[in-house]
């Protein structure tokens, strides 16, 4: 998985080429908190997860 950051004024265009592709376009402001993924599970530390 990748992320960009983006600017408002910035033009995208996205290219997939032969494969199948999937564009999730999200806006919020940042919560400058810690974050863990494992598998579906997203939380805040380590400790969460187990």
């Amino acid at each position: 998985m990748n992320s960009v950051d983006m600017l408002a004024e910035q033009e995208v265009v996205v290219e997939s080429g032969e494969q199948d592709n999937f564009l999730l376009l999200s806006k919020g402001k940042p919560i400058s908190e810690p974050v863990v993924k494992f598998g579906p599970l997203v939380v805040n530390t380590p400790h969460e997860i187990q």
